[in-house]
């Protein structure tokens, strides 16, 4: 495994993320619905960075088993983004069902 200066990068970035993640829901208004959206961005972004840092870092030639991994979650981001936008500005915290549709064209490809 050769060591870059983006393989670290990116490294950082996955941690950095697991950490928000996790320090967000421990705390005392972990379980809002915003706040839950939130986490759900950061992790798709670890682990679209996570799918960066296999590729860059060559552990698919060594180990065959990674190069069928999906980790390439960038299609939920936006859906995700104009959820959790909505759920700020709405003043009972909620997702409505026709909201959340958004989210079924991602998950068809």
């Amino acid at each position: 495994m050769s060591i870059k200066k983006s393989n670290v990068i990116n490294l950082i970035g996955i941690l950095q993320a697991f950490a928000i993640v996790a320090l967000m829901i421990t705390g005392k208004k972990g379980r809002q619905v915003h706040n839950i959206l939130l986490c759900s961005i950061a992790l798709l972004l670890s682990l679209t960075l996570l799918h960066y840092f296999i590729g860059n870092s060559e552990l698919i030639y060594r180990y065959d088993h990674l190069r069928f991994v999906p980790l390439d979650f960038s299609l939920f981001f936006f859906p995700i983004l104009l959820l959790y936008t909505q759920s700020v500005f709405n003043a009972d915290c909620s997702i409505k069902r026709i909201a959340a549709f958004h989210l079924t064209i991602p998950s068809i490809f």
